[in-house]
């Protein structure tokens, strides 16, 4: 976790770096990257596998949603 990061409570990290973000309870990320600057609302999952981590990508999700995504460079 980097600076100026908040995590809810009962939310799962199994990977990936987070910074300058909010990240509400019950939220599941698995992301082989940086997430940064964004909003995170509760009950939210966010799962990739990139293989060449970008310098950050920027989320706002609302309560409920999800982000699954596969990126090959």
């Amino acid at each position: 976790m980097g600076p100026y990061t908040s995590i809810g409570n009962h939310v799962i990290i199994k990977r990936g770096e987070i910074e300058n973000s909010v990240i509400m309870d019950n939220c599941t990320i698995e992301a082989d990257e940086r997430i940064v600057d964004s909003l995170i609302a509760s009950h939210s999952k966010i799962a990739s596998n990139a293989i060449n981590k970008p310098r950050g990508r920027r989320f706002v999700l609302g309560e409920r949603s999800q982000v699954n995504y596969k990126i090959d460079r």
